[in-house]
């Protein structure tokens, strides 16, 4: 069982010309508050370049995310961190670095603050990433309408999908299943009162069994896709699934991914989201606006991502949460990209977490 985790809340809200900045620990029972400039703001958010780029290295992210831990953690902001870090250390348990904001184009914009890649964020004096300092966690917290959900209880659904229409590179998505499906046998797929898999999967029976679930009051605990994601004209991305389901499909149909997200967030049982497919947690991704809706936890990636990195992420991922609760499985799956040729890979992968009450995703 992990430990017990202290959070660390840092609320974020842009205006046309500066952002604010609100920090709070219940810990150390403490509050500051700080401003950024919308040209700073533009700065931060000019790193997430950097997980575009081959030639990135850690020296690279390192000096970007002590630029953003610097602008982010200043004067009492600064000083209720080390106080909050020291006293989390005390006690032995991590501190959980929450980065609180609204959904952008929301009641604020939100637009510069989404893009800041602060999974990069490097602390000058530990000389480490905070997403990969086994001291801390990194979540992002997406306001939304609903936030209290119970703890799963029972046996547990997972729904297991993957779609790669033949005019899309191809993709490894039998050994990523495989992978999935291998974490989940023994102890945990007993628990498990069904296990469905959907490959070559269309957008009509993806949305005909998700609706089919919730009608019948069996809606999925767990949702895995894998696959390929794409833009729409208005920006948006949204997954890419076989116009008619089956391999042999040569066409790839963009789901748009307000509709899907409508569908996906009625599954009323439904604890976490993994979308292993490039551009989910973009600011008009499929991930992002299931972490706005109800859905607890959502994981997705920002930008595009190789298929090598997808396959690392997902066994490191499901070998962690037979054990540990979402935020820790995703750091010690950040600590397995970082160990990779690319190293800044780690960076690429975004949790939403709006339950961060554990108990209701301890589900496996």
């Amino acid at each position: 069982m992990a430990a017990e985790t202290f959070d660390f809340v840092l609320h974020l809200d842009e205006y046309n010309d500066i952002a604010s900045v609100f920090g709070e620990c219940k810990l150390v029972r403490g509050e500051s508050t700080a401003r950024v400039t919308a040209s700073d703001l533009c700065l931060l958010a000019g790193y997430g370049k950097l997980l575009n780029e081959a030639w990135a290295t850690k020296k690279d992210g390192a000096r970007a995310g002590e630029v953003i831990f610097k602008s982010i953690f200043k004067e009492g902001i600064g000083q209720l961190f080390d106080k909050a870090s020291r006293e989390a250390e005390k006690q032995g348990n991590p501190l959980r670095l929450v980065i609180k904001y609204d959904l952008p184009g929301g009641s604020h914009k939100a637009e510069g603050v989404h893009e800041v890649p602060w999974e990069l964020i490097f602390h000058p004096e530990r000389q480490k990433f905070i997403a990969l300092d086994s001291s801390y966690l990194l979540v992002r917290h997406l306001r939304g309408t609903a936030e209290c959900w119970k703890p799963v209880t029972g046996p547990r659904r997972l729904l297991l999908t993957a779609a790669c229409p033949a005019n899309y590179a191809p993709l490894k998505l039998d050994s990523e299943l495989a992978q999935v499906e291998c974490s989940l046998r023994g102890e945990v797929l007993n628990k498990a009162a069904r296990l469905d898999k959907m490959t070559d999967v269309g957008a009509q029976s993806l949305r005909r069994t998700l609706n089919h679930s919730q009608a019948a009051g069996r809606s999925y605990h767990i949702w895995h896709h894998c696959g390929h994601a794409d833009e729409n004209a208005a920006g948006e991305a949204g997954l890419v699934l076989h116009a008619a389901d089956g391999a042999e499909s040569l066409l790839g149909e963009l789901c748009n991914p307000a509709q899907m997200a409508d569908i996906v967030a009625r599954q009323e049982d439904l604890r976490l989201v993994v979308l292993n497919v490039c551009l989910g947690a973009k600011k008009r991704g499929l991930a992002s606006l299931l972490a706005h809706l109800q859905v607890p936890a959502v994981i997705g990636y920002p930008c595009p991502a190789s298929d090598s990195m997808a396959l690392v992420f997902a066994q490191s991922l499901w070998r962690s949460l037979s054990s540990e609760p979402v935020d820790f499985a995703v750091r010690s799956a950040r600590a397995a990209l970082a160990a990779t040729p690319q190293t800044l890979d780690f960076a690429k992968v975004v949790v939403f977490l709006r339950a961060l009450d554990d108990r209701c995703l301890l589900f496996l």
